[in-house]
């Protein structure tokens, strides 16, 4: 264990619960504890307390709800964001059309791009409230727990080690005669 870097803070790197979205780690030959490879690019997965959540089911089941949320969210943006600009672009006579007194169609589907980005916001929220908050703190809480289970295992291996190891010092002073 190194000396803290600063008063409180550990000078070790932590593994984030969060760091492990974007990987996946396979199985391999390796001994208990070693960092996974991680697919062909030659990088470490986390050997932490979150090493065997990468292999759960359920992680798996989080990160495929994430990734089709995400991907469905970036996917509606960007395509009404990219058809506001070909309108704009190439449709200039229907942008121009006045919608509701000086109002015209463009100053709407503009202020609807700011309406559209907050209820995709609200999308995003309400669905990762209900399907991946309540995963990803089970998730943790296991992790925590077997780190937990860890620690204490070795803290009482370390206390075993110390007592099979003790030796009686020799007493220095006043001898009994």
């Amino acid at each position: 264990m190194g000396v803290p870097a600063f008063p409180g803070k550990s000078a070790e790197p932590s593994v984030s619960f969060i760091s492990l979205w974007s990987r996946t780690a396979t199985e391999g030959d390796r001994e208990p504890g070693e960092g996974r490879m991680v697919g062909g690019s030659g990088r470490h997965g986390p050997a932490g307390p979150y090493a065997d959540v990468v292999q759960d089911r359920r992680f798996r089941l989080l990160r495929t709800r994430f990734r089709r949320l995400a991907i469905g969210i970036v996917a509606s943006f960007l395509g009404w964001y990219f058809l506001y600009i070909s309108l704009s672009a190439f449709a200039r006579d229907f942008m121009a059309y006045p919608a509701i007194g000086n109002i015209n169609v463009a100053l709407l589907l503009g202020i609807l791009q700011f309406v559209s980005t907050f209820v995709l916001a609200w999308r995003y929220t309400r669905y990762a409230r209900r399907m991946l908050d309540p995963l990803s703190a089970q998730l943790r809480q296991e992790a925590e727990q077997r780190q937990a289970d860890l620690e204490r295992h070795e803290q009482i291996l370390a206390e075993r080690r110390r007592i099979e190891n003790w030796t009686p010092q020799p007493r220095h002073g006043r001898r009994r005669r």
